[in-house]
C-alpha cells in the first residue's frame, strides 16, 4: 500500500525512495516520494476511520482513503509504529518500525 500510494500521487519522472534497515527497534522501512503531499490541516486525522482523507492520485486514480488506516492496524498488531511526515506538493515519507521477533518465536522477519 505505501509503495502503491508512491506511485498514485507521484507524477511520472518524479522519485520515489524505498529502503530497509534494521535498528536496535527493530526492522524500519522508509517510503519516501516527491509527490503531491498531504495538506497539514488532515495530517492529524489521517488514520482516523471517521474522516477518511481521500483524493484523486496524480493520473486521476481513485483512492478509498482506507489503505493507510489499515497499514496502521497491521503494523500496530506486530507491535510496530508508523509515521508520516508531509508537506504539500513537496512529497510525503512513511516510516515504519516493526521490532523483530524473540529468536525461539514462529515467525521471525529477516532481511
Amino acid at each position: 500500500n505505501l509503495i502503491s500510494n508512491a506511485v498514485k500521487f507521484t507524477s511520472a519522472g518524479d522519485e520515489i525512495h524505498v529502503s530497509i534497515d534494521r535498528t536496535p527497534e527493530g526492522i524500519l522501512v522508509t517510503v519516501k516520494d516527491t509527490g503531491i503531499g498531504i495538506p497539514e490541516s488532515k495530517l492529524p486525522h489521517i488514520f482516523e476511520v471517521g474522516n477518511k482523507f481521500n483524493r484523486k492520485g496524480t493520473s486521476g486514480e481513485e483512492s478509498s482513503g482506507l489503505g493507510l488506516i489499515l497499514v496502521k492496524e497491521f503494523i500496530e498488531l506486530q507491535g510496530g509504529e508508523i509515521d508520516i511526515d508531509s508537506q504539500e506538493g513537496q512529497g510525503t515519507t512513511v516510516t515504519l518500525t516493526i521490532p523483530e521477533k524473540p529468536s525461539g518465536s514462529a515467525t521471525k522477519i529477516l532481511l
